[in-house]
């Protein structure tokens, strides 16, 4: 768990690292303020998988049956459709009109809150039923999708690339999950 754990945070901040290397450290800090936004979006669920989770180890159907999903993802489609609609006005309240040029970014990136929710999800139902290790192999490929994605797309395409990596990366990480949900799981199931 120790190893899930610093390779997802290493997962979610590494964009930061090498984005200097990359696009300068004045993108850096545009990219920076979409990518602070798109984690406060995720904070709420953040809550609610905290909460859940001893519940997923107690209770080995509510994994199973994948309760709270459908609503946890509702949700997630709600606050990335609202923070898509008032990216401009959100970055100018929060961050001033010199950091305008960070709507786009946060609009591809915020739709990462979506398969955010479907990875949090199978990863913690997955751990609360003993299977570590498919959680650990999806996050070391979505990893190495970040990684390639990333320097690719963002040489290629500047700041929106670099969103869409992150989006993309996030997507196959879920698609991955949810396969690993199916073997393990679904496929065990009277």
């Amino acid at each position: 768990m120790a190893v899930i754990g610093t390779l997802r945070l290493v997962y979610e901040k590494i964009t930061i690292g090498i984005l200097p290397q990359l696009a300068g450290l004045s993108m850096t800090g545009i990219f920076s303020v979409s990518s602070r936004l798109t984690d406060a979006g995720k904070l709420g669920h953040l809550s609610a998988f905290t909460a859940m989770y001893p519940e997923m180890a107690r209770d080995v159907d509510f994994g199973r049956q994948m309760k709270w999903l459908r609503s946890l993802l509702g949700l997630a489609f709600l606050i990335s459709v609202f923070i898509f609609i008032f990216a401009q006005t959100i970055i100018d309240i929060l961050f001033g009109a010199e950091f305008i040029s960070s709507v786009q970014p946060l609009q591809i990136m915020i739709w990462v809150i979506v398969p955010y929710v479907l990875v949090t999800y199978t990863s913690l139902g997955l751990v609360a039923l003993g299977y570590e290790r498919p959680v650990l192999y999806s996050l070391l490929t979505a990893l190495f999708v970040l990684l390639l994605s990333f320097v690719c797309f963002t040489s290629a395409f500047g700041l929106r690339g670099a969103a869409f990596a992150v989006l993309l990366s996030e997507i196959i990480h879920a698609i991955f999950l949810w396969y690993q949900w199916r073997i393990y799981v679904v496929s065990k199931l009277p």
